[in-house]
């Protein structure tokens, strides 16, 4: 009976020496933890994307001075029917008639005020796409829109833009005057 005890103590004792379940068992907490901690931070993400995104009818009135949203219009110099194209250089401003990068959609229209039906063509420039249309090399820093016309046009053109600004949904208006040859 004394040899069998010892035998069951012997092996008794090789097992609860074995490092080998304690390491798996460490090992298992381990990777639990980790993946405790992934599923808290997609949590979180899945939470910031599900939060209320700020609309201009949820944005402060007025805004905090520190946002830079649009104010007005700036045509560049170089605005000009070439080909059978117009081509609309414009830069929204902000409120120190700084030059900014604003997203937004366009409304143009083209005028004859000597025609009897002055408009002469009206187009619209998405914000996606006017993003597409943004220039920012040596001398040009804004949007060059540029808008085939269906006809063919001469003398004095009043091209007339108005933009209306993605963040804020405010629409802010514009008008250049062209010399055709």
């Amino acid at each position: 009976m004394i040899g069998r005890l010892a035998i069951l103590a012997l092996v008794l004792a090789a097992v609860g020496c074995n490092d080998g379940p304690r390491k798996a068992n460490i090992e298992l907490r381990k990777q639990v933890a980790d993946l405790e901690q992934r599923n808290t931070e997609l949590e979180r993400h899945i939470g910031a994307l599900q939060a209320p995104t700020r609309t201009p009818a949820t944005m402060p009135d007025p805004l905090p001075p520190q946002v830079v949203v649009t104010t007005g219009l700036l045509f560049g110099k170089l605005t000009a029917i070439e080909n059978g194209v117009l081509k609309v250089y414009i830069v929204p401003t902000d409120k120190f008639g700084d030059e900014i990068k604003a997203a937004g959609t366009f409304t143009v229209e083209l005028y004859d005020l000597d025609r009897e039906q002055p408009r002469v063509q009206q187009w619209t420039v998405d914000a996606d796409e006017a993003l597409g249309q943004w220039v920012n090399m040596l001398t040009i820093y804004g949007y060059v829109i540029e808008l085939p016309l269906t006809e063919p046009v001469d003398g004095e053109l009043t091209v007339r833009v108005a933009f209306e600004e993605t963040l804020t949904g405010r629409t802010f208006t514009e008008q250049h005057e062209i010399v055709t040859d």
